[in-house]
């Protein structure tokens, strides 16, 4: 959520000279959204700009063998391949990263089972439990 004047204020308070604790304790908020005010507003007056230029994405050591585990996948559908079995596969094919990286590209990518649906018998109250006398009398065996 944006606020021109609490972001005005922030940015005159601490030209000022009043530090990052003691405006997030004025305004009620917190000290990384204190923060985040002022670097936009530094990073606009320096660019002419209000856009901030994020980082570009660096590649995964994943990223090649990604086609790998998606053909895998598809080769070992029933029963299905563990995560484990194709984190040994890919180390293999010489992958230098870790099995916590493939675990999560495969959760991503992996088909996900649906549940088998719950069948609900909707009774009225009382009657789901209920039994008459006549139903167990005829069950058991009579007396000699």
């Amino acid at each position: 959520m944006k606020d021109e004047s609490l972001e005005n204020n922030i940015v005159s308070l601490s030209s000022r000279g009043w530090s990052e604790r003691r405006l997030a304790r004025e305004f009620a908020v917190s000290r990384g959204r204190v923060r985040r005010v002022l670097y936009r507003h530094t990073a606009e007056r320096e660019n002419g700009t209000e856009k901030i230029e994020k980082r570009a994405v660096a590649s995964s050591k994943l990223d090649l063998y990604k086609a790998d585990i998606t053909e895998l996948l598809e080769k070992y559908k029933n029963p299905p391949i563990t995560n484990q079995r194709i984190f040994e596969t890919i180390r293999e094919r010489g992958y230098q990263g870790g099995l916590t990286i493939v675990r999560d590209y495969i959760v991503t990518v992996r088909e996900k089972k649906s549940p088998e649906p719950v069948v609900c018998v909707e009774t009225a109250p009382g009657e789901r439990g209920r039994t008459t006398g006549v139903t167990i009398l005829s069950i058991l065996p009579l007396p000699d």
